[in-house]
């Protein structure tokens, strides 16, 4: 909003002056800004059909030993949410707490939305869907609650649920965390960088909000 309010700013003469139906004059200046906030549009545009199609391009000059950290972040966050998805489910369902079920809600939307950007990334940039973790390689991704924890969080309901939910939640976001930061150090595209960032900011966020429920 702020960057598009800033590039419209100098054409607020000319809006003002269609609305009062008064003559507009158009300098070199005003004609360069506009066909170079109009490109900008198409540009965007363009990526936005392109990323909905599946076709968003990867990342240039960036060499196929730089991108096995971006690779390996999406398979491993991606997994990682799906777990996360599954508990936010459980507290907006079984929590006792109405902040926590709320907090799950939250949650789920978050991080669903999350895994389809990512899926979507990599169906754009390795042309096929991605593959899940092997059980070898779900082990290592920090935060991940084993089965046996789950399934005892799936039959528990009211406070009993918040007591035991609230403490495994904490310790799957700073996993979350941790692999974002990595990402946010090593991944070779900024796309993926500014992902990572947003999610430990918003996992930060909400160990702070757990921690008060």
């Amino acid at each position: 909003v702020h960057v598009t309010s800033g590039l419209l700013y100098p054409f607020y003469p000319h809006i003002r002056g269609l609305v009062v139906r008064q003559p507009i004059q158009w300098g070199r200046v005003d004609r360069g800004l506009l066909t170079g906030l109009s490109v900008a549009i198409v540009g965007l545009l363009t990526l936005e059909w392109l990323a909905s199609a599946d076709r968003e391009p990867r990342w240039p000059l960036v060499s196929a030993e730089e991108r096995v950290d971006d690779t390996r972040f999406l398979r491993e966050m991606s997994a990682h949410h799906a777990v996360g998805v599954t508990l936010a489910r459980m507290a907006a369902s079984n929590a006792d707490d109405r902040q926590l079920q709320r907090l799950g809600r939250l949650m789920v939307a978050n991080q669903a939305g999350e895994i389809d950007i990512m899926s979507r990334w990599w169906r754009s940039w390795m042309g096929s869907a991605m593959p899940p973790l092997t059980a070898e390689e779900h082990v290592h991704v920090p935060g991940m609650p084993d089965a046996a924890t789950i399934a005892r969080l799936s039959e528990q309901r009211g406070q009993r649920f918040d007591a035991d939910f609230t403490p495994v939640m904490i310790a799957h976001h700073r996993g979350a965390v941790q692999m974002a930061e990595r990402a946010w150090r090593q991944a070779a595209d900024p796309r993926v960088r500014l992902l990572a960032d947003s999610i430990r900011h918003a996992q930060t966020r909400q160990i702070a909000a757990l921690a008060t429920t």
